[in-house]
Order: C-alpha cells, then structure tokens, then sequence
C-alpha cells in the first residue's frame, strides 16, 4: 500500500549516495587539500576539462585548469584560505572567473567552493564548477541589442529634435510677415487673403507637431509631468475650445459631471491635448443637429473615467481594429475627412504612458463612444485643491536696472533675424542688436549688457545652451534675462533650458503678438 511516506534508507545505500552524486554530477567536481593538489576528479570534470582522473591526481589544479595569466593569483588566493579558511570564493557562487581546459580552450564557468573537512591535517576543499558559455552569449547578445535600441532611441530622439527644427523655421518666417500684415490695418479683401495664409500655416503646423509627437511618443521620449488634476477643470476648458466649431455645425454639446470633484493622476497638458482630439473628431464626425456628450465618472474604486459619446454614423466592425492606428482616416471612403490619421493613435500612447488606458465602442448608425480610464488619486493640498500653473518666473517685478534698452538677438537664419528686425520696429523705444554666431553672443553681451536676450538653441558654432551656460556664468552676464527662441518644441528640451536659467523659452515659429508681449513683460 502507498503512503505517500519514503522508507528510511538502508544504513550501506545512504553510504552510497555521495558517491553517487560525486560520479552522477552534471556539474564538474574537484576536490584539492590545502596545498592545491588535486584528490578528487569525477566524471563530469573529465568531459569539461579533457583531463581524466588518472592523469589528475596528484597534479596541482592551477596547472589543469587555471589559464596561465591567473595562476600566480590562484595559487596566492589558494594559500590565504588554506591559513585563515576564508576568501572570496569560499561558500560564494562566482560566475566572473575563466578556465582552461586540455586543449588550451578558455570558457567562462560558474564556480562554487566548499570546505569539505580535514585529511591529513590539511584542509579539503569541494568546488563546483559548469561551463556558462552559451549563458554568457546570451547575456552578450543581449547587452548589445539593449545597447542597440537605446542607441537607435538616441538617434530617433535627435531625428525628431533636428526635424522639429528643420519644419518648424521656415514656418517662423511666413506666420511672421502674416502676423505683420495682419497689424498692419489691411483692406478688407486683404484681410480675408492674410487670414487664409494663417489658417493654412496654423494647419500646417497643426500636422507638424502631431508627426513629431507620435515620433516622441514611439520613441518612449515622450516627457510627462504626473500631478493630481482636476477633471472639471479639464472639461471645461476642452468645451469651451470646441464650442465655437460645435455651433457652426448645429451640434449641442453637454456634460455629466459627479456630486464633488474627480481628480486623476496624469500630465494636464496631454490630457487636454487627448480630450480635445476626443472631442473634435466627435464633432468631425457627427452631422448637424447632432449630440456630443462628456461624461465624468469613477470607475471601480482606484480609477477615473471620461468618456465622449456622438451621436454620429458609428464606426463598422470591420473596421475597429484600425481604428488607432497611424495615419488611417476612417470614414475618407465617404467624402473628404480633414485631419491627417494621427490623432487617436497619439492619443492611446499618451494614455498608456500616463499610466491609462484609451478604448472605443461604437454601434452602427447609432454613435460612438471614445473613454479614457486613468489612476484616481485625491486633491493636492492647497486653498482651492488646485494644483498651481507651471509658468516662468514673471519679469514684472523684476527690478534689476540695466545700463541699455538693448535687445540681443542671437539667430543664424537670415530670414528670421529680418522678421525680428521688422517686428522691432514697432518698439521704437529698443535696440536691437542682432549675432549668428554663439561665440559673438558671449563677447556682445558682455561689451553691451542688454536688456535682453532671445537666443536660438541651433547655432553654428556652439548650441544655444552652452550660450545660455557661459551667460549664466559669468558675473558681467549672469543678471540679463535669457528667452529661448528656438524651434525645438520638444517639452524635455523646453524644461531643460528653464531649468538651466532662462527666463521664458518661445517656440517658432514664433507669433508676433506672444514675442512682442514676451519683450514688453521682460523689459519694459
């Protein structure tokens, strides 16, 4: 009968049983006393080193087993143990060290050392050994693909910072001079052709920055900043951006709002960027008189939801499982849809790299559902529960006099340092003096001492923050105000440069209105 209980073992098999182990091994075994002379060598240590026990006894192992440039070592190690039982290798498994075998072939091992007892007054030593050759491979191989895609990131990363730059500064130029032409008090049929010029450019721009924020976001270099946010307070304000469009269309748009406030844990800014694309493709896609709904909710005990509900053609069901992917325009089989296919699917990377989760559901001729589940999380401390704006350090109550009403404009593009120049002219009371190089910014701001500088991160000599690090430094300079004016928009280069001591930093292409407020809160 079984009982599920093993019979003690015989007095003479438990004798054979470490003799078993010894000869049945998969691991190498040797055994050496105190002086490193071997004793023991079983069978799996003849297949790894090529040695058989006959030809080892007796022998000293470092002369078996241990490469010529590390024997000298092993034999000082070797005789520490021996005096103060103790080393490094003792009872610790070790997978850094080389061995050699017969035929001179050097292979990694993983070794372990035991102290085994005591035989003619000198110590014996067990050691354990398996060759991890093909475990070291691995690890290599895998080192070097890890290596290789933090390198491509690196690459795409600068790719879309270049990119950024390259897009961007021709753009600075024609939403410069339309802005220009835009103050400049235009006739009525000139109005309407400037107008469109900023419409196109704005779109443009528009598709611009959703390439290079589903490239940052592919990338895993998108930067967030986590906070508790106020839902409310988000779906306001997305309303009240879209409203205008949802009037044009006849198309009535509500919320539903919980008793008390919902906060999520998210980065604000990409989280209004989300409900805005939500929301405009639910007014894209409805007709006229049509419904688009908000709907604030909790969702289980640690989760926030927000969903967008239209009461438009519905999405088929052959057709869901593109939905969020890259540049596919759904519905632009019926007519023209505007947009470029970028939208949901930035969208669902920047949920999951807050953390949540994007999803659709959607019935046929009867409307669609987008909702966004995120971390629930509670009201930051403060008088409101409301988390303060990130803004620069304002400039009005900047006090420091400087000697000049000069302005230093630090800009290798021709085309924007004419734009500049002309936007200038509408502050009679300024300077400006203008450098294409880095090295000439450093020098001008040290003989003029401006009132303030706008410098470009992409110069062809030294890059804007190298610029912005000697100012920064030095004590003829360090007290000017610093604006960024540069092309890359990307938000960890923004929060870099703000963090390395400027005091605003301006994307192009720039919008006279924002540069001119920039110059008038800075200097007066």
């Amino acid at each position: 009968m079984v009982t599920g209980e093993h019979p003690p073992i015989p007095g003479e098999a438990a004798k054979l049983l470490p003799l078993l182990a010894f000869d049945y091994s998969l691991d190498a075994i040797v055994a050496m006393n105190g002086s490193g002379v071997v004793v023991g060598w079983n069978p799996a240590a003849e297949r790894l080193f090529g040695w058989s026990e006959a030809e080892t006894l007796g022998q000293a192992v470092a002369d078996l087993i241990v490469p010529p440039q590390y024997r000298q070592a092993h034999r000082e190690g070797l005789q520490r143990l021996s005096e103060t039982g103790q080393g490094p290798v003792l009872g610790n498994v070790l997978d850094h060290l080389t061995a050699v075998d017969r035929n001179g072939r050097e292979f990694p091992i993983e070794i372990r050392i035991s102290k085994a007892g005591v035989a003619g007054g000198s110590p014996v030593f067990i050691a354990f050994m398996s060759d991890i050759t093909a475990r070291k491979t691995i690890e290599l191989a895998l080192r070097e693909a890890r290596q290789a895609a933090e390198d491509a990131n690196r690459a795409k990363s600068d790719y879309v910072s270049r990119m950024s730059h390259e897009l961007r500064t021709p753009l600075t130029a024609i939403l410069g001079y339309a802005d220009l032409l835009r103050l400049d008090s235009p006739r009525e049929d000139q109005r309407t052709r400037v107008d469109a010029i900023l419409r196109a450019t704005s779109h443009l721009l528009s598709l611009i920055n959703d390439v290079l924020d589903i490239a940052r976001a592919e990338s895993g270099h998108e930067f967030l900043s986590p906070e508790p946010v106020r839902l409310g307070g988000v779906v306001a304000e997305c309303l009240s951006l879209v409203a205008p469009r949802a009037v044009t269309r006849r198309i009535t748009l509500s919320t539903v709002q919980p008793k008390g406030e919902l906060y999520a844990r998210a980065d604000r800014q990409r989280l209004r960027q989300v409900l805005l694309n939500l929301l405009s493709n639910a007014i894209k896609y409805t007709g006229a008189d049509g419904t688009v709904t908000i709907v604030s909710e909790r969702s289980g005990k640690d989760h926030v939801r927000l969903a967008v509900t239209d009461s438009g053609p519905g999405i088929p069901d052959d057709q869901m499982s593109r939905i969020f992917e890259p540049f596919e325009r759904l519905g632009a089989e019926r007519g023209p849809v505007e947009g470029s296919g970028l939208g949901l699917a930035l969208s669902r990377r920047l949920v999951e790299a807050m953390g949540g989760t994007l999803g659709v559901e959607s019935t046929p001729s009867t409307g669609s559902t987008f909702w966004v589940l995120l971390e629930r999380t509670t009201a930051p401390p403060g008088p409101r529960g409301e988390v303060a704006a990130r803004e620069s350090p304002s400039s009005a109550s900047d006090t420091h006099e400087h000697p000049a009403r000069t302005v230093l404009c630090v800009e290798d593009n021709l085309a924007t340092v004419e734009l500049i120049e002309e936007i200038f002219e509408r502050r009679p009371g300024l300077c400006l003096m203008t450098a294409m190089r880095g090295e000439d910014a450093v020098r001008l701001a040290v003989e003029h001492r401006p009132a303030l500088i706008l410098l470009d991160m992409h110069l062809p000599d030294i890059n804007g923050d190298l610029v912005l690090e000697r100012l920064k430094s030095a004590a003829e300079t360090r007290d000017i105000p610093v604006v960024m004016l540069s092309a890359d928009a990307t938000e960890r280069q923004v929060q870099r440069m703000l963090d390395a001591g400027a005091r605003q930093y301006v994307t192009k292409p720039v919008r006279v209105r924002e540069l001119l407020k920039t110059v008038d809160e800075i200097v007066g």
